[in-house]
């Protein structure tokens, strides 16, 4: 099958549980946005899932360390694509505090970016409060050529303030009840389109029409780098 157009330079959100492919998806869009030429930034919490993609030209490995500083402005001037990850002694906390201040500089100077926030919940300070520099860049960003590619596992847990500002929700095969139930009240016939999905397949959700307008079939994913997620 070939493989299916996203505008990957508009806010969008990947969500699935563990397990359901959301991170393979996610790299595979990174790759395409290298083969745009479009200037990115993936922000991950794991050492190594997403290190894969700087087996590309150009694409920076950008380790967080405990306890040292920074200089986010020459980050961005050094290279256009960054994969940033902690090193095994970087605490979560101290891990989203750097990651934030990254992010405020790319907001700050008016970046064309797109930012990659992998496990975004880590970010929020609820469910019901999105995190003010996500907010600022979802809300504003546009403006630079900024936008979101947020990865979580749940919607539920995903301020509202930020989805309703993406145009595009993909969104893998679910099997939680609570989620089923909580997107068919959102979705129409998400439960049927749910069960007919295959394994790793993900339904493509536009905010726009407020309808489910395609399917992201396993087989349509062709990577060209290594995921170790």
């Amino acid at each position: 099958m070939t493989e299916p157009t996203l505008n990957l330079t508009k806010h969008m959100g990947i969500f699935g549980f563990t397990g359901s492919g959301k991170s393979m998806k996610a790299g595979w869009m990174f790759e395409q946005l290298r083969k745009q030429k479009r200037p990115f930034i993936l922000f991950d919490t794991k050492v190594k899932n997403h290190v894969g993609l700087c087996q590309m030209k150009g694409v920076t490995l950008l380790q967080i360390a405990p306890g040292k500083t920074y200089n986010w402005k020459n980050a961005l001037k050094a290279s256009k694509y960054i994969v940033a990850t902690p090193v095994k002694e970087t605490k979560r906390s101290d891990l989203i505090a750097q990651y934030e201040k990254f992010a405020e500089v790319v907001f700050q100077t008016e970046t064309a970016r797109t930012l990659g926030i992998e496990e975004a919940h880590l970010w929020n300070p609820s469910g019901n409060v999105a995190n003010e520099i996500l907010e600022n860049i979802i809300r504003e960003g546009r403006a630079y050529n900024q936008n979101l590619i947020c990865i979580d596992q749940r919607i539920q847990s995903f301020p509202k303030d930020l989805w309703s500002q993406c145009a595009t929700s993909v969104i893998c095969k679910m099997g939680i009840p609570q989620d089923i139930e909580y997107l068919t009240r959102l979705i129409p016939d998400f439960a049927e389109q749910n069960l007919a999905l295959p394994q790793y397949g993900a339904l493509i959700y536009d905010h726009t029409t407020g309808q489910i307008t395609g399917t992201l079939h396993p087989d349509q994913i062709h990577r060209i780098t290594k995921h170790y997620g």
